[in-house]
């Protein structure tokens, strides 16, 4: 059913013009962007040209001083030269020196010290001569016998930097050595460099500083900055980093400016100075910011203009026809397949996709008609067909089934079984682990068996096929599939294999009615040489030997027909391919008419396999018998063992028969597959042979060719363990039989005459024996003497063995239980013994065998024979 959708209007940021004028302003950001760029970009320009100027600055300081110190040699030269000074006239000097700083300001004072440090002449200083405190520049002045730069120094008094300059003075004979100085006034050459910056802007600032970044001298002058660090320490911190950039920062009175330094390359001794040039921001920028603000203005204008025409064009051209697609698609998505847009067909984009929604319409319409009549169809097949069709999830959730699958499981509806977990009709949960594992490993299972749990506890056999859904990670997200009730057909199946086994019997019946009275007439005339022969102990003993063996004989001539007839439980050992086979035909060749030659070829080597006696005989008989119904006018038949190098021995059976054609070769082993009359056989033959087989772990292998004959050959995984030694011949002397330690052994036989034997034998074994006829007898015994050892026969009038041993065990829960039967009728009792869970001895059996059961029983160990 269609969902009904609501009409929702579209506004604000999701509106289609709303996006329109977004993208008016998206093409507005890139003039935008320009415009600053453009800004920003000018700004760059200006700091570069303070910086020009910052760097200029440095150079002219740096020139003039190198002209004021040429300027200064050449006048302290000229005075060296004086009358005053050559004649050392010290007072005419002074008066000499006093006129000339008079005349030029540019130095705080000029004088003359002799080489030990007398200050004899000074234009300022009284009390001639005196001391100097520091003769560093004197010293350097005689050392060089040249003009010495001295240190930028702080004067205190004065309150100003200055510099001084020593030039020595010619000596004549035995004349003391001198020099002449001139102390230059700092302040005087910074206010002659600055004299060409007053054009800067309005605001502008400049200052000198020392390498420790304190003022030598600024303009405009302010005389309190002078000797202290410059007030922006903003500045200085740049200045630090890197002697050349620039920096904006705000100064103290509030203004923000930008500040442009670079260093003075001086001549003086650790003289190292700056030059800072610092304009205020707004007049630095004033014509850019005014560029700036007008672009911006023609811009908006602009972007107003094309904001208008983007908000009444999108309605006229866009959203009219947008709302008839949207009224379209909503009548779609409720079900209305008639829905169109009306919109005229032209060569716009949007006529183009009205053009197309319309006729992806009218396709969906035609669509929706067909579909109806497929899922009908789909419906009706899925929940009629006789098989039981189902669709789940791999946790066990079933999403969809049909009444025959209902009816297969025993659920009275569909809705029962849609509301089961599919869990609950596995017998085992790893029934089901197992088949989803084969089913993620192999994507899809056909003729999968198996036996599920109905609604009412019964078991079913079914078959199934199963496809699996995977989603893009790989995970099992589905399984579609059905099963078919094969439980009848498997029923039906095992009778006719027995009823095969049947006829293979009736068969052997003459030639095993015949083998019998032989073996009783041996009985019978042993016998009677036992009367005779009663003053003769070692004839006796010989007779008795005798007997034994002819019984044996009958034994396993029971034992076979057991076997064929499966009343044998399976016991899975270590046999030798050849025994098996050499004892097997004994009975066989019974089945074989005279007009067949037989061959037994066996190989010289044990051939050891782990396998069950009794199905290995069944796959030869069935081989055996199948290649006699070849021959129906006589020939051939070869039986041979033999192996490989590797991991196989095989087993092989030949007959010179009318052969297998080819087109029907892939089907001989299906079941109920034959080409003999309805009444000459079942079909079961050769697909009992292919089920024991492949249990076994092996394979058959088929050559034939058309009236020259076939050959089956059976391969089985070879054993690398050895078979145990044949049983003690009973001629000869008896061996030593394991004997008995007092244990306490109870008897239950209901046939009095194996009863007594065996109680006899027992306690002649050394054990303490009870013996009862019936289960019911063993379990009136009182429960104050227990018992080591439970010996019962399987089968009893009333109470059986097994039931019985249960009962006593709960009495008694040490008590070991040893099983004996001529045969073992009961499933559950045939699975135990073939486990290993039940120990079992086959009647008959001998004494030593019996000795040796109980002691391996009563010591724990051992399996069932």
């Amino acid at each position: 059913m269609a969902k009904s959708i609501p009409n929702v209007r579209v506004s604000g940021w999701f509106s289609l013009r709303t996006r329109v004028v977004l993208l008016v302003v998206l093409a507005v950001l890139p003039s935008l962007f320009l415009i600053w760029r453009t800004a920003v970009l000018a700004r760059q320009n200006e700091r570069d040209f303070l910086r020009r100027d910052a760097m200029g600055l440095a150079r002219l300081s740096a020139l003039e001083e190198e002209q004021l110190i040429g300027q200064t040699r050449e006048l302290l030269r000229a005075l060296a030269e004086s009358q005053e000074i050559r004649h050392r006239d010290w007072e005419a000097c002074r008066r000499l020196m006093a006129r000339i700083q008079a005349q030029h300001n540019r130095y705080r004072d000029l004088g003359v010290i002799t080489a030990d440090g007398l200050l004899v002449c000074s234009a300022n200083a009284p009390d001639l001569p005196r001391p100097v405190k520091d003769r560093e520049l004197v010293d350097q002045a005689l050392a060089r016998g040249d003009l010495a730069l001295g240190q930028l120094r702080w004067g205190r008094k004065a309150g100003a930097y200055k510099v001084s300059m020593a030039l020595p003075i010619p000596v004549d004979g035995g004349e003391k050595a001198a020099v002449i100085y001139a102390t230059l006034n700092v302040s005087w050459l910074q206010q002659r460099e600055w004299q060409t910056f007053a054009r800067l802007p309005a605001g502008s600032t400049l200052w000198k500083l020392d390498r420790d970044g304190r003022v030598i001298a600024c303009w405009p002058e302010n005389e309190g900055a002078i000797g202290k660090e410059l007030p922006f320490p903003e500045v200085l911190r740049a200045l630090h980093r890197n002697a050349n950039g620039v920096v904006e920062t705000r100064g103290s009175g509030g203004w923000r400016g930008v500040f442009a330094f670079a260093p003075v390359r001086t001549t003086f001794n650790g003289g190292e100075m700056y030059v800072v040039l610092g304009i205020p921001r707004e007049v630095l920028f004033a014509d850019i910011d005014r560029a700036l603000w007008r672009d911006l203005r023609l811009l908006s204008l602009l972007a107003l203009a094309a904001f208008g025409v983007a908000w009444v064009g999108s309605d006229y051209f866009l959203l009219r026809r947008i709302r008839a697609l949207t009224n379209a698609s909503r009548r779609l998505a409720e079900g209305d397949l008639t829905a169109r847009t009306g919109i005229s067909y032209g060569p716009g984009e949007l006529s183009q996709l009205a053009k197309a929604f319309d006729t992806m319409a009218e396709a969906l319409e035609e669509r929706e008609s067909a579909l109806r009549v497929s899922e009908e169809r789909y419906r009706r097949l899925f929940n009629e067909a006789l098989t039981g069709n189902f669709v789940s999830r791999p946790d066990g959730k079933l999403l969809a089934c049909n009444e025959a699958y209902a009816r297969i499981l025993g659920f009275s509806s569909v809705e029962e079984a849609l509301n089961t977990d599919l869990v609950s009709i596995y017998l085992k949960p790893e029934d089901r682990a197992e088949m989803l594992a084969r089913l993620r490993a192999e994507r899809r299972l056909e003729f999968h068996e198996m036996e599920l749990r109905r609604r009412d506890g019964q078991t079913v056999r079914v078959l199934e096929h199963i496809i699996g859904t995977f989603d893009e990670a790989g995970e099992l997200v589905q399984l579609h599939g059905y099963m078919i009730d094969i439980s009848e057909l498997r029923r039906v199946e095992e009778q006719l294999r027995q009823a095969q086994k049947m006829e293979a019997i009736g068969r052997l019946a003459g030639a095993v009615a015949h083998d019998f009275n032989n073996i009783l007439q041996a009985l019978l005339s042993q016998v009677h040489l036992v009367e005779g022969a009663a003053n003769d102990p070692q004839r006796v003993r010989e007779l008795a030997r005798d007997i034994a063996e002819q019984a044996q004989r009958g034994a396993a001539l029971t034992r076979q027909l057991l076997i064929f007839s499966r009343q044998q439980p399976t016991q899975w050992e270590l046999l030798d391919l050849n025994e098996v086979v050499q004892t097997a035909m004994r009975i066989l060749r019974r089945l074989v008419r005279e007009n067949i030659a037989t061959d037994v070829e066996l190989a010289a080597e044990p051939l050891v396999v782990k396998a069950d006696r009794g199905q290995l005989e069944q796959v030869l008989m069935n081989l055996v018998v199948n290649a006699c119904d070849a021959m129906p006018t006589g020939g051939r038949l070869a039986i041979r063992t033999g192996g490989d190098p590797g991991d196989w021995v095989w087993l092989e059976v030949e007959d010179s028969g009318t052969g297998i054609p080819e087109d029907i070769r892939d089907r001989i082993f299906e079941p109920f597959f034959t080409t003999k009359p309805r009444e000459k056989g079942t079909g079961l033959g050769l697909s009992v042979v292919h089920g024991i087989v492949t249990g076994h772990g092996g394979r058959i292998e088929v050559t034939s060719e058309v009236g020259r004959g076939s050959v089956f050959r059976v391969l089985l995984p070879r054993q690398r363990e050895e078979v145990s030694g044949p049983r003690a011949s009973t001629r000869g002397e008896p061996a030593q039989l394991p004997q008995g330690q007092g244990e306490r052994v109870l008897l239950v036989e209901d046939e009095e005459g194996a009863r007594t034997a065996l109680q006899q034998i027992l306690l002649a074994l050394g054990y303490e024996v009870v013996a009862v006829a019936s289960g019911e007898e063993a379990l009136q015994l009182p429960p104050e003497a227990p018992f080591h050892l439970l010996l019962t026969d399987l089968l009893l009038p009333g109470i059986d063995g097994p039931t019985m041993a249960r009962e006593l065990r709960q009495r008694w829960p040490n008590l070991e239980v040893l099983m004996m039967s001529g045969y073992a009728e009961d499933e559950a009792v045939r699975r135990g013994i073939s486990a290993g869970e039940i120990r079992f001895l086959q009647k008959p059996f001998d004494m030593p065998t019996l000795a040796r059961e109980l002691r391996l029983a009563l010591e724990g160990r051992g399996q069932s024979h």
